[in-house]
């Protein structure tokens, strides 16, 4: 095991623990900020449940795609990847670090080790999708550290009917 954990394919019975991490940070995401700009749950359920529905989808259609940091037994965060063999492009998908292990290198490690497996698998370039607010500044500055740099931004509007 090294400093920052072992780095492991997910398994099922990781969920748990990556649905904590999802429920501990991400009330900075779409999902969390659509519940309260529109002041009500959206199709009745908390974000929470919005948002783990589709990280779990995500980790689970493509297993071999994704991983957990684990030390000591207990798994710290999480990752994925998406290849492109027709474009050459590999992204990053969903990925997060208990709010009680940030600042301790586990987010840097995981985008090394995603960086290094999409080479693996042949990608000759990588991509990172994050959202321009606030909350999402630290991970911007990881990506940055990486050397990713941005192409374009988006902003989404919304008008209450």
């Amino acid at each position: 095991m090294t400093q920052h954990g072992n780095i492991r394919p997910i398994r099922p019975e990781d969920w748990p623990a990556v649905d904590d991490i999802i429920r501990r940070i991400w009330s900075i995401g779409l999902a969390c900020l659509r519940e309260r700009t529109y002041d009500r749950l959206i199709g009745g359920k908390p974000w929470q449940e919005h948002k783990t529905a589709e990280v779990r989808q995500e980790l689970f259609a493509e297993p071999a795609n994704s991983f957990v940091t684990e030390v000591d037994g207990r798994v710290l965060a999480f990752c994925c990847l998406h290849v492109d063999t027709a474009t050459g492009i590999g992204e990053i998908g969903h990925n997060g670090v208990h709010p009680d292990v940030r600042g301790q290198g586990y987010g840097p490690r995981q985008i090394e080790f995603i960086l290094d497996e999409l080479r693996r698998r042949g990608m000759s370039t990588a991509e990172v999708q994050t959202a321009l607010n606030d909350g999402h500044a630290p991970a911007r500055k990881m990506y940055e550290r990486a050397g990713f740099k941005p192409i374009i931004g988006f902003q989404r509007y919304y008008l209450q009917l």
